[in-house]
């Protein structure tokens, strides 16, 4: 049986191959992103629709990753899970720990990708909606990650060898 210790560190390290191509499909979006209001997702070439298709679930899959996985095992390695067994209350243990700045933050992430998730609009102006807010919050999921992985790290809760990950082209 695989320990809690052993599923963080792993959880943490795939969730970092996800945070890495994220970050990089966002920089191959970066003339693109956000889309304006008047803009038209059926006009964007096809190569330029492919970049969105893979940001946004690459989006899902890193908030997926670090709600259903990494959060729920420091939850586990911070034996809290008396206390914390709902969405809302891991939000909350998030800002307790200042992992986040407001629970509400981390809360409304959830719900974002659950709507990327269960359905893809038809409507032009509701695509353009979604892909804008993954855009605006995902400076705070990679974030959210780097304060996750630094607090694992200060804390010596598991080893973990990966870094932060990075947003820059430096």
């Amino acid at each position: 049986m695989t320990q809690p210790a052993e599923l963080m560190t792993e959880n943490l390290e795939a969730a970092h191959r996800v945070g890495e191509r994220l970050i990089r499909a966002r920089r191959r979006l970066d003339d693109v992103l956000p889309l304006g209001s008047e803009s038209s997702v059926d006009q964007l070439d096809e190569d330029t629709m492919a970049w969105i298709d893979a940001y946004l679930k690459r989006w899902e899959n890193l908030q997926d990753m670090l709600e259903g996985q990494v959060v729920r095992g420091l939850v586990i390695l911070e034996g809290e899970t008396e206390r914390i067994q709902t969405r809302r209350d891991r939000a909350h243990f998030l800002e307790k720990l200042e992992l986040v700045d407001a629970a509400e933050q981390w809360f409304d992430a959830g719900e974002l990708r659950n709507q990327l998730v269960h359905s893809y609009p038809l409507s032009n102006p509701k695509q353009i909606q979604r892909v804008n807010a993954a855009t605006e919050a995902c400076d705070f999921l990679i974030e959210t990650f780097n304060r996750l992985l630094t607090h694992v790290k200060d804390n010596n809760l598991v080893p973990v060898s990966v870094n932060l990950l990075i947003t820059t082209n430096d």
